[in-house]
């Protein structure tokens, strides 16, 4: 039997390149990597994929499209003001719900986790709520999201605890929101999740909202060769 070594027949540090280059693909007209299914960048990662293919000789390449919900990140961000200091924390989202058309420019609430007695003491109506949820442990944010929309919240932004979507404080995290909200659901680091928390125990916080994403119809595509 003939016995060979792997990295004889795979270059490896290629896959790393194409990798490297993929994660380097985005959405257009956005500064962060998001590229789901029926998007801007989704189509770029393909269109690259296919040169590659045709680059190292492959043949019969072949696209396979199909309709999706497409769902388009471009930006986010939430901007506030403390002791006359002009705050602004860049901001992801949880996919599968729409943005805003424009700035959401209204007072910022602390609800906790987002319970209904948490709920019930704050006057929710035309605000930005802010919530902090361990996914692994309660329930998905499409339960709490549903509860403030019905309370009258116009957006969420979430600050994610515990490990589920890692442990850095500075990162950014996304997911299917699997909601039946129709009300922007964003997530905000626990580094800047903190301090906006800490600003609101200080006094009340008018915040601008910038939610720039939306859900369509689109289409998507396998590709082989």
């Amino acid at each position: 039997m003939e016995v060979y070594n792997i990295h004889d027949k795979i270059d490896c540090w290629y896959g790393c390149t194409v990798g490297k280059e993929l994660s380097l693909i985005g959405n257009e007209h956005s500064c962060m990597g998001f590229k789901n299914a029926g998007s801007t960048g989704e189509k770029r990662a393909g269109d690259y994929i296919i040169r590659e293919m045709k680059k190292i000789g492959l043949s019969n390449i072949t696209e396979y499209s199909f309709d999706v919900d497409a769902w388009e990140f471009k930006n986010g961000f939430l901007e506030y003001f403390e002791d006359g200091k002009r705050i602004e924390a860049p901001l992801s989202a949880f996919a599968g719900v729409n943005g805003s058309k424009g700035l959401i420019e209204t007072k910022v609430v602390d609800v906790g986790h987002g319970t209904y007695r948490e709920c019930i003491k704050k006057d929710i109506r035309n605000s930005i709520a802010l919530i902090r949820i361990d996914l692994s442990k309660g329930y998905w944010i499409g339960v709490p999201a549903y509860q403030l929309e019905l309370m009258g919240a116009l957006a969420i932004i979430v600050i994610l605890e515990g490990e589920l979507l890692g442990d850095c404080d500075y990162v950014l995290n996304s997911g299917d929101a699997i909601a039946r909200a129709n009300i922007p659901i964003m997530n905000i680091s626990r580094q800047n999740g903190e301090k906006l928390t800490n600003s609101l125990k200080n006094g009340n916080i008018i915040g601008k909202l910038n939610a720039n994403f939306a859900l369509s119809k689109g289409k998507s595509r396998n590709i082989s060769g």
